[in-house]
C-alpha cells in the first residue's frame, strides 16, 4: 500500500509538476477521508503478539529501534556508496542538470517517492503496534515533527540543495529530547506544537534571508567596481605636477612669458 500510494505521489509530482509537499498533504487528506469510510471511524486494535514484540526489549535495546537502524543503514549506504543513490541525489539537487547527463529524471522521482512511502507505511505499522488501539488521528502530531526533524537536519524542505540522512536522523533524536524537555519543565504538550512551528518557521525563513542578502551584494557589487574603477581613473587624470605663468628672461631677451606646465 506504501508503495502503490508513493507512485501515485510521484506520478502527481512529475507529471502535473505540483510541489512535493502540497502533494503529500492532499494525498494524506484523500487518505484520511478513505480511512474513515472503510474503519466506519472505529479504530481498530493490533495483534497483542505484534503489540508485545514492538514495546518489547532485546538486548536492552527496544525492538523498534532494531527496525529502524538497519532501514536508516540501508538508506545511508544507498545513497552515499552507490551510483544509484548519486542518481537521487542529482535529481534532487539540480534536474536540469540530472536531465542534461542523460539521467531519466521522472523515474527516479517516482521511485524515491515509492521508496519514501515504504517507509511510512512500516512506520505506521510500528506506530500501530506500539500504541495498541491506534485512533485515525494518532500521526497527526507526526506531520510537523517530521518536517522540523528535516529542518533542524539543515536540509532544505524546497529541495535544490543536498539533503543528510544522519543529519535528519540526528535532528529526529534532537527532536525527541527536545519534547520531552518541554515536558518536564511543567509545560502543556501544546508548547511542544509552538516549538517545532518555531523551528520550521526559522529553518525556512533564514535561509531565504541569507539568499536575499547575497543576491543584493551581488547586485551591488558592479556598481561598486565601477565607482571604484571611475575614482583611480579620475585620480590618474589629475596632475602630478602644474606650473603657471612662467617667465624667464636672460637680459633684455624673454626667453619664456606667461607659460603653463603641466605633468
Amino acid at each position: 500500500m506504501g508503495l502503490a500510494v508513493g507512485a501515485v505521489n510521484g506520478i502527481i509530482i512529475t507529471l502535473l509538476k505540483v510541489p512535493s509537499l502540497v502533494t503529500a498533504i492532499g494525498v494524506n487528506s484523500v487518505l484520511f477521508g478513505i480511512t474513515l469510510m472503510v474503519s466506519e471511524s472505529v479504530p481498530n486494535q493490533a495483534a497483542p503478539q505484534f503489540t508485545q514484540f514492538i514495546i518489547g526489549l532485546t538486548l536492552g535495546i527496544p525492538n523498534s529501534i532494531w527496525i529502524a537502524l538497519p532501514a536508516a543503514a540501508a538508506a545511508l549506504f544507498i545513497i552515499e556508496r552507490t551510483s544509484i543513490g548519486r542518481r537521487f541525489i542529482a535529481t534532487s539537487v539540480s534536474p536540469k542538470a540530472a536531465h542534461a547527463v542523460g539521467i531519466a529524471v521522472e523515474h527516479y522521482q517516482i521511485a524515491i517517492n515509492m521508496a519514501a512511502g515504504l517507509c511510512y507505511a512500516i512506520a505506521a505499522v510500528l506506530l500501530a503496534g506500539f500504541l495498541s488501539v491506534p485512533s485515525l488521528f494518532c500521526g497527526n502530531p507526526y506531520i510537523l515533527a517530521s518536517v522540523a526533524a528535516i529542518v533542524v537536519g539543515g536540509n532544505s524542505v524546497a529541495g535544490g540543495a543536498r539533503g543528510s540522512i544522519l543529519a535528519t536522523i540526528i535532528g529526529a533524536i534532537f527532536l525527541t529530547f527536545l519534547g520531552q524537555l518541554v515536558l518536564s519543565a511543567g509545560m502543556e504538550r501544546s508548547m511542544q506544537n509552538v516549538v517545532e512551528a518555531l523551528i520550521v518557521i526559522g529553518g525556512v525563513g533564514l535561509p531565504m534571508l541569507l539568499r536575499r542578502s547575497k543576491a543584493a551584494a551581488v547586485a551591488t557589487a558592479p556598481t561598486a567596481i565601477a565607482e571604484s574603477s571611475a575614482a583611480k581613473a579620475e585620480s590618474m587624470s589629475a596632475p602630478v605636477l602644474q606650473l603657471g605663468s612662467i617667465q624667464k628672461s636672460f637680459g633684455a631677451v624673454h626667453a619664456l612669458k606667461g607659460v603653463d606646465f603641466v605633468a
